[in-house]
């Protein structure tokens, strides 16, 4: 019989379409779909009781880092989960001690009570500048983002692809503009579909061409922000077309890429492995 962290984490990969193991007993899942529905989660942790004889704890929220705390506050509470919706992280944070806020060690604890900081509210309404005075450049501005609810960093699985692709070849070389300008919505449309069934967004569009003599062109933009709408893609695909396509040269190939993919939503797993009491 395989160990049960196994069987969780697949367990986890059937249910959602990103699963980003971070330690022997903790992942982030993708929560595609669920939203901030407090019973959709309620349930999960349920199932993987019954069906795994395993108690776990479950924080839903925007962000890894806010998924994880909302995890560990769970703990010992009658659901065993805590949902943080878009716009209440400074609520939920605000009372939490500092110890509770990701990265913070004994030092960096030691160092914030001696300055009369005890809550992470309390990190969030010093300025950057106090910060980084007391805990160094990197920590301080750690910190103050963090206390903030504010994380760098995207949920990421090897296993899953870094980016979603179509590409069209023509049964003859093309220049025709109508014809290139709906293959690329075709493809964009494909595409967005794609990320979003696969409970993902998309920051970057790339476009690619290749030329009747076999010369292949790839360029790429970063969006403003990170999307899933077809529309976005074909307008970034469509100022990328613009920009780097020689007007008149026939294409063999276009192909459209939706790449730096993240999650939309996550759920953050506490996973003792221990059997329910």
């Amino acid at each position: 019989m395989p160990p049960i962290r196994t069987t969780l984490m697949r367990y986890l990969r059937q249910v959602s379409p990103l699963v980003q193991q971070n330690s022997i007993d903790e992942a982030v899942c993708a929560w595609d779909g669920r939203g901030f529905d407090a019973i959709a989660a309620i349930e999960l942790r349920s199932r993987i009781r019954a069906e795994l004889e395993l108690s776990v704890s479950l924080g839903v929220a925007t962000s890894p880092l806010v998924a994880k705390m909302a995890s560990e506050s769970a703990k010992g509470t009658v659901t065993g989960v805590r949902i943080v919706s878009p716009g209440d992280e400074p609520a939920f944070l605000a009372p939490l001690p500092i110890r509770a806020l990701v990265s913070i060690g004994p030092r960096s604890e030691t160092r914030l009570k001696a300055a009369g900081i005890t809550t992470i509210g309390e990190i969030a309404s010093r300025d950057l500048a106090d910060l980084v005075t007391l805990c160094g450049q990197s920590y301080g501005r750690y910190f103050h983002a963090a206390a903030h609810g504010i994380a760098d960093g995207t949920l990421t699985d090897k296993r899953v692809a870094r980016s979603i692709s179509a590409e069209r070849t023509f049964a003859t070389d093309t220049a025709e503009r109508a014809a290139l300008w709906q293959a690329l919505r075709d493809q964009c449309d494909e595409v967005a579909v794609r990320v979003r069934n696969s409970g993902m967004v998309a920051a970057e569009i790339a476009l690619k061409l290749r030329y009747g003599n076999w010369q292949t062109l790839t360029r790429q933009m970063r969006l403003m922000a990170a999307s899933d709408d077809a529309a976005i893609f074909a307008a970034a695909a469509g100022a990328l077309m613009r920009r780097h396509w020689e007007r008149g040269r026939p294409l063999r190939l276009l192909g459209v890429c939706a790449g730096k993919l993240a999650a939309r939503t996550v759920v953050q797993g506490a996973l003792p492995l221990q059997e329910p009491a």
